[in-house]
Parts: structure tokens; sequence; C-alpha cells
């Protein structure tokens, strides 16, 4: 079997899909934890208003979802790449 040597948008795609979101409200705040399965955290986001009247926390949930996404994103290529570089050349 060929060794594996590129991370594909497939493998980040189903890291990414397997993402579980946690929720964490302060005051007008609103952060999100990403984490896989395992328990691993992958990357926060966070949303917030300025007068506690605009807050809302559903929208307060999807603006930090979206933001905590964009970083997990990222850092799942980063991860991966070290992953796959540690496979095809260990330290």
């Amino acid at each position: 079997m060929d060794k594996q040597t590129k991370v594909t948008v497939e493998r980040i795609d189903a890291l990414r899909d397997q993402l579980e979101p946690h929720y964490f409200v302060l005051n007008t705040t609103t952060y999100c934890v990403l984490m896989l399965p395992n328990g691993f955290t992958v990357a926060e986001g966070m949303s917030a208003c300025v007068d506690p009247a605009n807050f809302n926390a559903e929208l307060g949930e999807v603006y930090a979802l979206q933001n905590a996404m964009t970083k997990a994103v990222n850092e799942l290529w980063r991860m991966e790449g070290y992953r796959l570089m540690m496979e095809l050349t260990p330290v």
C-alpha cells in the first residue's frame, strides 16, 4: 500500500464534521469550543455585543461557532500536516 504523502481536503472535511461545539456565555460574550470526539480541543471562537440590550443568545452561538470553525479548519490543516510529516520523516 502506498504511503499517503499529502493531507487531503476530504480528510480535513471528515475531521471538521466530527467537531462538537460547546458553548459558554459570560455577560454579553458567547464562547464556542470545538472538540473532537476524543476530547481534544481544536479551536475556540467568540462573539460579543457592547450593549446588553442587543444580546441574543442564539445569534451569539451562530457567530461564535462561525468564528471557531474558521480557526478549527486552519488548525486541522496544521495538525494533520504535522502528523503526516512525523509519519514520513520521524524524528
